[in-house]
């Protein structure tokens, strides 16, 4: 299952970069997510000051601004993509993100397994690892909430039947 973790820091130096975190702990933890096997990808973000915020109201005009919201200062620092056995697994992980260290925070959502998804995994593996992405669905109780676990089943089938036909004529 894949995890998106996004980094908060808790505060920035004068030049928009976080306080506390060394470079150091940053490159060994990267390093340990690596040899783990559960790097999927990660970014580290430029500095604050650089970041812009662009709005569209209601009446569909634009609205650019300098920086971060205003009201939150939220310093989004950086994201990991992991790819772990199961929540459990990815909040380890997350706990020893050096951004959830110094009064920074590690926000872990899971990357919703789509129909799409499964699609391509099943034509590029088969239909059995289509099919056990789908399955994990049914370990996951808020991505089934938003992706009927029954109806995604039968119309990767279904989907997979079109293809196989399209493919032998």
């Amino acid at each position: 299952m894949k995890y998106l973790m996004l980094i908060h820091a808790a505060s920035a130096a004068e030049d928009g970069s976080a306080e506390e975190c060394h470079p150091s702990e940053w490159m060994a933890y990267e390093k340990e997510v690596r040899e783990a096997g559960v790097h999927v990808s990660g970014e580290s973000l430029t500095d604050l000051v650089t970041a812009t915020t662009v709005q569209v109201g209601r009446d569909g005009r634009r609205t650019v601004a300098d920086g971060p919201f205003a009201e939150g200062r939220e310093l989004l620092g950086g994201f990991f993509v992991i790819d772990v056995p199961d929540l459990d697994a990815a909040l380890d992980w997350a706990a020893r993100c050096p951004g959830s260290q110094y009064g920074g925070a590690v926000v872990v959502r899971p990357i919703a397994v789509t129909l799409n998804r499964a699609i391509a995994v099943a034509l590029r593996d088969g239909p059995a690892a289509g099919l056990a992405l789908l399955d994990t669905l049914a370990d996951e109780p808020s991505l089934r909430r938003h992706h009927p676990w029954a109806a995604a089943r039968g119309e990767l089938l279904e989907r997979l039947g079109r293809y196989g036909e399209a493919a032998a004529a």
